[in-house]
């Protein structure tokens, strides 16, 4: 209690989980994810669903690598609820690389050559196409350093002789586009670039993609994202001519896409139907699902010890969150970080409906010793010790007795050990 008499905020009520819960400690966070997907392979042996199952973490960016990892092992598909970095991926690139090239009065070779660096395909694709990176470069160490319409570029690569004509067949291409451009040209040539990316050089991505085929899911969500913004920046483009809001052209276009690519959608996203979920705990409000795997349950990981970024005392924000003295009405700031997390906490465990898994670690990576969370503390669960849940981790898998008891049955031969 504080000296109002008031519940500190990391130790705020979230009432206790509709479904059994078991605790299970493990010695590091690599080790803890570990024993978080031997949890979910042990739930599948037993029947469950993958879509059955969720696994949850206050930051998913503090435990994605980890989880993944250890997903590989037991050959769980895994899909990552993140909000995606359009901006930072290669469709969204290849248009932001385009649309200063369309129209431009002159470019550099560097310029030119950059929509072709992010998987610009001819309309005639071959198993030629996409251009190497290693061609591109050569091309341009060979190219004079100045400025050039992208007609004369053609011209200079057709005389210079200068690769293997892919780079003149774009710049061809370019210097035949419609300029200025159209409401309805903006989505026949951005979209149809896309499609031709996505027929093309995807396959590529997804042969030299990791098991986890993270980087395909993520080319593949930004594929469609980049077809929605298409959509909408021809929508919103014939309003601005309209309304004479903005100018006609090419570089009008390259500036909507980067508006509208920055604006992230509130709720998040994911990609695959038949894989594990794992989400953030500001993700798991509304769900209800068999099996929640809670992760991260230490003091400092979640909830965060620190407070810096906001100037208001603990003291005020609990009282906020009391509603004392009429407070009632103001809402605590996000970056009150205990008092989101024991919201998001609430959430989590709320989430499960038929067994709650909560997981920790004793030490970080360095050695350095953690307690159980605050949160954690405060449930009435049973707890393993890491001893007892590092038998999840053996070839022939020893189910701890506490766990046992809140997973579908089985077979009594795997929880016999344990009794």
């Amino acid at each position: 209690m504080t000296a109002s008499g008031l519940l500190p905020v990391a130790s705020r009520a979230v009432g206790p989980p509709t479904a059994p819960g078991v605790a299970l400690a493990a010695t590091t966070p690599t080790r803890e994810a570990r024993v978080a997907m031997a949890v979910v392979d042990a739930l599948r042996d037993r029947g469950v669903a993958i879509r059955d199952i969720i696994v949850v973490a206050h930051s998913i960016d503090q435990y994605e690598d980890s989880l993944v990892r250890a997903a590989i092992r037991y050959g769980i598909p895994v899909t990552v609820w993140t909000q995606l970095p359009l901006v930072e991926t290669e469709p969204y690139a290849l248009c932001a690389a385009l649309c200063p090239v369309l129209g431009a009065d002159a470019v550099t070779l560097q310029e030119l050559c950059a929509p072709l660096r992010h998987g610009w395909v001819s309309p005639s694709p071959s198993d030629a196409w996409p251009v190497d990176s290693a061609v591109l470069q050569a091309v341009c160490q060979q190219g004079p350093d100045e400025t050039r319409s992208v007609e004369e570029w053609g011209t200079w690569l057709a005389a210079a002789s200068v690769g293997d004509g892919r780079v003149e067949a774009f710049a061809s291409w370019v210097a035949a586009q419609p300029a200025p451009p159209t409401p309805a040209d903006v989505g026949d040539v951005l979209s149809r670039v896309l499609e031709r990316y996505q027929a093309q050089v995807l396959p590529l991505r997804y042969e030299s993609d990791t098991p986890a085929l993270l980087e395909t899911e993520q080319t593949v969500r930004a594929l469609v994202r980049m077809l929605e913004v298409v959509d909408r920046i021809e929508g919103k483009f014939a309003e601005w001519l309209a309304t004479q809001r903005a100018p006609q052209s090419w570089a009008t276009i390259g500036r909507m896409c980067e508006s509208f690519a920055t604006q992230r959608p509130g709720r998040r996203e994911h990609g695959n139907a038949r894989a594990l979920d794992l989400i953030e705990a500001n993700d798991a409000w509304g769900r209800q699902v068999p099996y929640v795997i809670a992760v991260g349950l230490a003091d400092g990981v979640w909830p965060q010890r620190s407070n810096a970024g906001s100037k208001i005392p603990v003291e005020i924000q609990n009282r906020v969150l009391s509603g004392c003295d009429g407070l009632a009405q103001l809402a605590p700031r996000l970056a009150w970080n205990q008092l989101r997390a024991a919201d998001q906490f609430a959430d989590t465990i709320h989430a499960a409906t038929s067994g709650l898994v909560l997981t920790r670690h004793t030490r970080t990576e360095t050695g350095e010793p953690r307690r159980p969370s605050s949160f954690l503390e405060a449930l009435d669960v049973a707890s393993v010790d890491p001893s007892t849940a590092a038998g999840l981790l053996q070839l022939d898998r020893q189910v701890p007795a506490a766990l046992a008891e809140i997973l579908p049955a089985r077979i009594e031969a795997e929880t016999s050990n344990n009794a």
